[in-house]
């Protein structure tokens, strides 16, 4: 009996690293970069495809706020294979469509695609892994697929190698989840006793919300600006070299941000990401000869927010005065995920730079975040 528990476990979570990975490649190597390089490669220019970028974020959006109430009816494990399914046959038809109008189809095919997994996955999680083990599951979910992304090869390839190596890893999540079968987790497991106290009461969860907005706003804008300035995107990925290091810090970071996770340390690995991703920036503008430095702590800093993101709404169970883990998904991915990325980038192309008075006010939220934490903590310790 004892071992048979073992190994569901172990089949649970050996499932839900794949997901995670899958649903990073997907997002990653295709919805990311596949979409965008084929759309230019069809001859369409900046204004069709910021037109298909702003419908894909919309669609995410729409969608991200929406997931919360198909869940609370519909069985999270349908919903994350629908959710599956629909990317591959987003991914298939970006492929095979060379029109304006079906490519703005395909586009909000992919928003609603991702946010339906992202969300649903996210809710998942706690039913996945052993509780004080989310961080680290995660971790492995998101580094190997900032990995995998990042082999010379693959980050290379045409389009249509992109997506089908995101449909293979997809079509393994669907298969997999008839292989989980009976060893389904039940609906409530026990807490986590390490959690950070309060995470997903209203006011820590619009503190946290309020950290991955600012984190995800500053990744977007940095991204774009690397992406369209040819010598930092050189000094950054200009190689075989520079991919793989940058996979193979993505894996190490994600792990690290999964340690602290598990150790009730949220807060401070998100304010950890900010420290080192601003100081990424910092370099990467300088345009001196720290810039490679910076493009490591940009890479550094994105893994352990990204991991931080995929756990966070498992991290506390459900429970009086809680936000219910599904609505903490949706609206964690909807604001600071969406919203953020599409602010992100807008102020990349409007400024050419990320500010430092943006930077700056980015850190009194984390600053606010902090302090919250350690009265928050105080108090606790002092409650009888």
């Amino acid at each position: 009996m004892a071992r048979s528990k073992q190994t569901s476990a172990l089949r649970r979570s050996i499932v839900g690293i794949l997901w995670v990975f899958a649903n990073y490649v997907n997002f990653l190597i295709f919805a990311q970069f596949g979409f965008l390089q084929r759309v230019q490669s069809l001859g369409f220019g900046p204004e069709q495809t910021q037109k298909l970028l702003g419908a894909m974020g919309v669609t995410g959006l729409v969608t991200s706020f929406l997931t919360p109430a198909v869940l609370r009816r519909a069985s999270a494990f349908a919903v994350v294979r629908l959710g599956f399914i629909t990317s591959i046959l987003v991914v298939l038809g970006a492929i095979a469509s060379e029109r304006l109008p079906f490519l703005f189809f395909v586009s909000g095919g992919i928003g609603f695609s991702v946010g339906l997994t992202s969300v649903t996955l996210s809710v998942l999680l706690r039913r996945l892994f052993p509780a004080r083990q989310i961080g680290l599951n995660a971790a492995l979910g998101t580094g190997l697929a900032y990995f995998v992304c990042n082999i010379p090869w693959l980050f290379e390839a045409p389009p249509v190698a992109k997506g089908i190596v995101a449909c293979a890893t997809l079509s393994l999540s669907v298969l997999s989840t008839f292989w989980l079968g009976d060893v389904e987790a039940p609906d409530c497991p026990a807490p986590l006793d390490q959690a950070e106290p309060l995470l997903s009461r209203p006011a820590g969860f619009a503190l946290i919300t309020g950290m991955f907005l600012a984190l995800i706003w500053l990744d977007s804008a940095a991204f774009y600006i690397i992406q369209n300035t040819p010598h930092l995107k050189a000094t950054s990925w200009g190689g075989p070299a520079s991919q793989l290091l940058n996979g193979l810090v993505h894996l190490a970071a994600a792990l690290a941000g999964g340690w602290l996770i598990d150790r009730g340390k949220l807060h401070a690995a998100l304010i950890l990401a900010y420290l080192i991703i601003t100081s990424g920036i910092l370099l990467l503008q300088g345009q001196g000869s720290l810039a490679p430095f910076g493009a490591l702590f940009y890479v550094v800093a994105v893994s352990v927010y990204s991991t931080g993101l995929s756990a966070y709404a498992a991290l506390e169970p459900e429970g009086k005065g809680a936000v219910p883990i599904r609505w903490r998904a949706g609206i964690l991915y909807a604001i600071s995920g969406w919203l953020g990325s599409a602010l992100g980038v807008g102020m990349a192309q409007t400024l050419r730079v990320v500010p430092p008075w943006f930077m700056a006010a980015a850190g009194v939220v984390m600053g606010a975040a902090l302090v919250s934490m350690v009265l928050r903590g105080r108090g606790r310790r002092g409650a009888p």
